[in-house]
């Protein structure tokens, strides 16, 4: 399986919160692959 969300996390936010908003994109993008692995 390939997942591409580099443009999700790259886009984020165009403000000073860039690094707070891409690292929570990147967090949710880790919480939805894990929840959807079978187990």
């Amino acid at each position: 399986m390939m997942i591409n969300s580099s443009r999700a996390i790259l886009y984020a936010s165009a403000k000073d919160d860039f690094a707070d908003a891409a690292r929570k994109v990147a967090i949710a993008t880790r919480d939805a692959i894990r929840s959807a692995q079978v187990k």
